[in-house]
């Protein structure tokens, strides 16, 4: 396939890695190029369906979950700057990528894009009693695969928090200033730092296991380049983790 120039500033080198595979994608296809597609925000029962639980941050109003749709093929991204995008692919992968509106339509929209190619065959969140299902399978998945004594969170998800709190010694750092300081349920001495601990927590844990989200809010990098064991989790995730060969862990997703 002929190789595809990008020139576009102020992005870092993870994000033309996706550009280039999202472009490459779109490369034989003008159909697909210039056509229009659609993003919007689902609503928190659209995104998660109905839980026991009120206290995760898509039910909280702090982050909405971003859908793109491409041929019926779906794909999404978390953001705390939600809003409706209409416009076409060639246009979408040029983004400069400057906020986290623009990058949560570039994943989503990438996403829908490698789910429409059979490069990922899962794409969207999981629903109802879910979440916290995927926290037991998360404690097995970590015990199984990398054995840690001590584990670090980035980006405080409650079940996970709760679960992993039981089986290792536990670190948690978020951004929501209105996380810091709270105590997780069932876990003396666990209690959410801020992002501005995550480095050192990271020096202290054996495995770092880190939200999606980091893709949209351009922290990835910080833990990708982590010398220690890293295990990304969720959507938002999914497709860049196929491309650029990361752990990803999302097993109830569909």
């Amino acid at each position: 396939m002929e190789e595809i120039k990008i020139n576009v500033p102020g992005v870092t080198s993870t994000y033309e890695i996706l550009r280039r595979k999202a472009l490459q994608l779109i490369f034989n296809d003008k159909d697909l190029q210039h056509r229009e597609f659609t993003a919007a925000p689902l609503t928190p029962e659209a995104a998660i369906g109905r839980s026991s639980c009120c206290d995760y941050v898509l039910l909280k109003g702090k982050e909405r979950l971003l859908q793109a749709e491409i041929d019926g093929f779906v794909g999404q991204a978390f953001t705390d700057r939600p809003g409706y995008y209409q416009g076409q692919l060639n246009n979408v992968f040029n983004f400069p990528l400057e906020d986290n509106f623009e990058r949560a339509v570039f994943i989503s929209f990438l996403n829908a894009l490698l789910r429409r190619q059979d490069v990922i065959q899962k794409s969207m969140h999981c629903r109802d009693e879910s979440p916290a299902h995927c926290a037991l399978l998360l404690s097995e998945h970590i015990k199984k695969v990398f054995e840690p004594g001590k584990v670090v969170l980035i980006g405080y998800q409650p079940r996970f928090a709760e679960t992993l709190a039981d089986s290792f010694a536990l670190r948690i750092n978020d951004l929501d200033p209105d996380n810091l300081g709270k105590t997780i349920k069932g876990a003396a001495g666990v209690s959410i730092e801020s992002s501005a601990a995550s480095e050192e927590n990271m020096e202290w844990g054996d495995l770092v296991v880190v939200t999606g989200s980091s893709i949209i809010n351009n922290t990835f990098p910080s833990f990708n380049l982590s010398n220690k064991p890293v295990l990304f989790f969720g959507t938002s995730i999914a497709g860049p983790a196929q491309v650029l060969g990361l752990n990803h862990f999302c097993p109830l997703s569909f």
